[in-house]
């Protein structure tokens, strides 16, 4: 048996499309239909107009079909429709995505491994020791063989602590070493079609700098955006500096959690935390972990520091809950 996605879309008795798509030789399909019907249904309920829902909904569809085509369950001709991507794959994350578990947020850079003589793993595994509870895999200059086996090593050491991997930028890379999730950029791949592809459990971040930004975030299924530049950095070029003002603007326009990026160290990450917005979750220090000799030092030391300011702002305002992500270079 095989399936191919061909849909036929008639908007408001005028426009007409025709859409199509290879075919997947596969018994399971089960479950195919109700799964399209309720993908455009969910599209259209987060304001995307009818075209762009039925080509989210057909891409999804063509997704899990190809995902699915040689799982064997059941004796029937017809099998199930994997339409949450998880039936044969039981390495994912097995939690929804929660922004308290973001306390310590650590981004890899090759640069500053190679300044220090680093390998990418002991980066990891020291950020790690040193209490980073997620990482985000950064590898600007690296090929895609070489970037793949940096990720497939840096999960290896991540897994066993119960410390999230996200990949920037590169949904294939995530994909390939299943990956907890990405980390995208407004000139990335969009975060709705990193959604469709990467199936509804992996974590989905955004770099947004205005509120249309972050709304568009939110509709598109992001789980949080990153905000900045908040002061001036060297770290990124050309990066709009948006200010205190700028990040409060987004964070009260967000349904996201937010964190602070850009600029942000130990002498004023406590200004960031006292704006008091409830979704301003954390703040970004620029290399302030791995563009250190001692890279478990450096962490614990702002732990302590990241640990006191928190508690005193809760002394301060009990609404308010504050962590801290150390970002340790650009986003």
């Amino acid at each position: 048996m095989s399936l191919r996605v061909q849909l036929l879309l008639i908007i408001a008795g005028k426009d007409f499309y025709e859409l199509h798509s290879s075919r997947v030789k596969t018994r399971n399909t089960h479950g195919t239909g109700c799964s399209l019907a309720s993908c455009i249904a969910a599209e259209l309920a987060k304001g995307s107009p009818m075209l762009s829902a039925v080509k989210v909904a057909k891409r999804f569809i063509e997704t899990a079909l190809d995902y699915s085509k040689d799982l064997v369950i059941g004796n029937g001709p017809q099998g199930p429709f994997d339409h949450l991507l998880r039936l044969k794959n039981t390495s994912c994350r097995q939690e929804a995505f929660n922004p308290s578990d973001l306390f310590l947020y650590a981004v890899t850079d090759s640069g500053m491994n190679k300044k220090w003589g680093r390998s990418i793993t002991d980066a990891v595994k020291s950020a790690i020791e040193g209490g980073a509870t997620i990482i985000q895999l950064r590898e600007k200059d690296a090929d895609t063989g070489e970037f793949l086996e940096a990720a497939r090593a840096c999960l290896k050491i991540c897994r066993p602590h119960g410390v999230p991997l996200l990949v920037n930028d590169r949904i294939d890379i995530a994909l390939a070493c299943d990956a907890d999730g990405v980390h995208v950029g407004q000139s990335d791949m969009p975060a709705r079609v990193a959604r469709t592809l990467l199936g509804p459990e992996k974590i989905i971040g955004v770099s947004c700098k205005t509120p249309q930004h972050a709304q568009q975030a939110w509709i598109d299924g992001a789980d949080y955006i990153g905000c900045g530049g908040v002061y001036p950095t060297n770290t990124k070029a050309n990066n709009l500096t948006v200010g205190l003002d700028g990040l409060k603007t987004v964070c009260l326009s967000s349904k996201l959690p937010v964190v602070a990026i850009g600029g942000i160290g130990i002498s004023n990450a406590s200004d960031v935390m006292r704006l008091g917005v409830p979704n301003l979750k954390g703040v970004a220090v620029v290399s302030a972990l791995f563009d250190r000799e001692c890279v478990t030092t450096e962490d614990q030391e702002v732990t302590c520091c990241a640990k006191g300011d928190a508690m005193n702002s809760k002394m301060e305002n009990e609404e308010l809950q504050v962590r801290v992500f150390l970002i340790v270079t650009r986003i």
